[in-house]
């Protein structure tokens, strides 16, 4: 417990004694990296997790300049796709399919019922391959279950800390915990539910906002997960690529994509608040202004993609 006291709320951001942000920010990245791993290096935790990760669902994102596939006789939307690896493991032959450039970004849906067959699924996803997965032994994940909620409690409050600039934004190099996060990510379905664990928690939160309410004026917030509130944070820092990315990877997570579909259509109004007051008043180019849009996409796309999350926020939110 005494490490853990370490990675207090506001152990990524500067002060009076170490004001440099950035040199806190990697000290503790790789402090936690460090305590999570061992000896051994978070190459070979990677490899032990991957021992474990049995999943119903792709969790690969891609970004803008992707080549990805589409199987129209496997998918049940037209926006379905598939990434390299699922494509080539699934049985698509004499399909009628096609290899395009991906411009928004995407990620890939294979597993995912709402959006494609089952027998469009590859060997490594789909519901049998997660009906007798093994759990990892405990002293696996045990650090890294003990010390997730501070890390993530300290980025989200390290984001916080950017948002109060008069014109917030996100240096990704500044951000090696969030980098550090998507590392974790692509160790696959075990560190993922653990993320998701950790961002869905009210108790997580409620302790991040007794902790922290001296520091920042966050009262108005009425946000009860660090989900909802990485969700705004996204929206204020105008969709940074990497912390929009790391949210998509979880979207697998059946529980998470309901809660992150219901945070955005409550956050829509200002989403689209920010793409005009984007386009109206500040100084850009319109090749930033795009960029923005095709984040935006980037998001909805995934969450919209499929009739029974849509139907459901038609009925529940009365739109």
């Amino acid at each position: 417990r005494g490490i853990k006291s370490s990675f207090r709320y506001d152990c990524l951001c500067g002060s009076s004694e170490n004001p440099s942000k950035l040199s806190n920010h990697y000290l503790f990245t790789k402090l936690f990296a460090h305590l999570i791993a061992g000896p051994k290096g978070i190459d070979e935790l990677t490899r032990a997790l991957k021992n474990f990760d049995y999943s119903d669902r792709c969790s690969l994102v891609w970004i803008g300049d992707y080549f990805a596939y589409r199987c129209r006789t496997c998918g049940l939307t037209p926006s379905m796709s598939l990434c390299g690896a699922c494509f080539n493991a699934g049985n698509h032959e004499n399909h009628d399919f096609n290899k395009f450039k991906s411009t928004c970004g995407g990620a890939c849906d294979c597993g995912d019922p709402c959006v494609m067959k089952p027998s469009g699924n590859c060997r490594f996803h789909g519901p049998d391959k997660v009906a007798n997965r093994p759990c990892p032994p405990r002293n696996l994940i045990a650090v890294l279950q003990f010390l997730l909620p501070s890390v993530m409690k300290a980025l989200m409050y390290w984001f916080w800390d950017q948002c109060k600039a008069e014109e917030p934004s996100l240096n990704e190099n500044e951000a090696p915990m969030l980098f550090f996060l998507h590392r974790l990510h692509a160790c696959g379905w075990v560190t993922q539910q653990l993320m998701v664990n950790v961002m869905i928690d009210l108790e997580v939160f409620a302790d991040l906002i007794a902790e922290s309410e001296r520091r920042l004026s966050i009262k108005e917030l009425k946000h009860k997960t660090l989900l909802e509130s990485f969700l705004y944070t996204i929206v204020k820092l105008r969709f940074p690529e990497s912390l929009s990315t790391l949210l998509i990877g979880l979207l697998p997570i059946n529980e998470f994509k309901k809660l992150f579909i219901d945070a955005y259509v409550d956050h829509y109004e200002t989403i689209a608040s920010t793409l005009m007051i984007t386009s109206r008043v500040r100084n850009i180019s319109p090749e930033v202004a795009m960029q923005l849009n095709n984040r935006i996409v980037h998001i909805s796309v995934q969450l919209f993609s499929g009739v029974d999350h849509a139907l459901r926020m038609v009925k529940e939110k009365r739109l």
